[in-house]
Formats: C-alpha cells, structure tokens, sequence
C-alpha cells in the first residue's frame, strides 16, 4: 500500500515526505523470508533507488494492535 501525503500539507511548506509505501505480513517470518530470497535481494532492492530518496528511506517495523474503543452510550 503506497500512502502519498494530502495536497493540504503543502500549505504549510514543503512536506518532509511525498508519502509512505506499508508492506504487511502474516508475522515476522514472513517478513524474513522475503527480504533473504534471492528475487528481493536481486530485484527489488536494487530498484530501491529509483523510486525511494536515499537520505529521508528509514524502515519501521510494527505490530498490529485492535483497539476496540466503548459504544457510545
């Protein structure tokens, strides 16, 4: 999923970002298991660099939590 940043951010300057790109797996096997395979480190992460900058590119790595927030009363 690619997240781009809402046309209003830029009332206020140049947004740090243009957007955000979210990969989600199953668990964090999952996740090892496609950055150790021969397509991503082959195919994929060498095509980074022409659609990622370089000098703002960090990772974070998260879980989900559902939060289930009361009804109204």
């Amino acid at each position: 999923m690619q997240s781009a940043v809402l046309p209003s951010a830029y009332e206020q300057g140049e947004p740090r970002f243009d957007g955000v790109a979210q990969i989600w797996f199953d668990d964090g096997a999952a996740l090892q298991t496609l950055v150790e395979s021969k397509l991503f480190r082959e195919s994929v992460k060498p095509d980074e660099r022409n659609f990622v900058a370089a000098d703002g590119f960090f990772t974070l790595t998260t879980e989900e939590r559902r939060v289930i927030w009361p009804e109204p009363a």
